[in-house]
C-alpha cells in the first residue's frame, strides 16, 4: 500500500457499506495530508464489527492484511498497532488469516 489515500480506498471497495466509515474528518484530513495509515485504520477499527462482515469481505480483508504485513514498514506498523495487537484470537477474521499471518501477529 503506497499510501493512506490507497488504503482508504482499498477499504471502502470492499466494505461499501460499513456505517461511519470513513469519517467524513478522515477524508479532509487525507486530502491534506494530516491523516496516515494509522488513522485510517483507527477510523476503520471504530467501524468495523466482524460478526456483519459477509465470508469474502473477510477473506478481502485477510488478504489484505497479509500483504501489509509481508514488509516492515508503516502500513505493517499501523495494521499491527491499531488494528491486530488487541484483535481477539478466535471468531471469523481470525479464522480467515493465513497461518503466516497468524504467525506474524503472535511473534510481534
Amino acid at each position: 500500500m503506497e499510501s493512506a489515500k490507497r488504503l482508504l480506498a482499498t477499504l471502502t471497495a470492499v466494505f461499501p457499506d460499513l456505517p461511519g466509515f470513513p469519517d467524513v474528518d478522515l477524508v479532509v484530513d487525507l486530502e491534506s495530508g494530516e491523516a496516515n495509515h494509522h488513522t485510517v485504520l483507527r477510523d476503520f477499527r471504530s467501524a468495523f464489527k466482524e460478526e456483519t462482515a459477509h465470508p469474502s469481505q473477510m477473506g478481502v480483508l485477510a488478504e489484505l492484511i497479509r500483504i501489509s504485513l509481508s514488509e516492515p514498514d508503516t502500513i505493517e506498523n499501523a495494521w499491527m498497532t491499531v488494528f491486530l495487537e488487541r484483535w481477539p484470537r478466535s471468531g471469523p477474521l481470525w479464522s480467515s488469516l493465513s497461518p503466516e499471518t497468524k504467525r506474524h501477529i503472535k511473534s510481534s
